[in-house]
């Protein structure tokens, strides 16, 4: 049985999100998994006010997910 998984980050700060930041996000969720990735489908989700270069990987990656305040907020 495969079970769903989501690590995610809010980042409210002007500077950009940057890979090192998903890098460090992803090392979390793999340290919660204890390395067992096998039995999991895992995703990472970043809810930032500046995803700079990194909001590209989310358009490759199919498991890992941007967020901006428009994507969230209804106004």
């Amino acid at each position: 049985m495969v079970r769903r998984v989501v690590f995610g980050e809010a980042r409210w700060r002007a500077t950009p999100v940057t890979t090192a930041d998903l890098n460090a996000l992803m090392e979390k969720g793999l340290l919660w998994l204890r390395g067992d990735t096998a039995r999991w489908d895992v995703h990472y989700a970043f809810f930032a006010r500046n995803l700079g270069q990194v909001q590209a990987l989310g358009r490759e990656e199919g498991n890992i997910h941007f967020f901006t305040p428009s994507d969230v907020v209804i106004a």
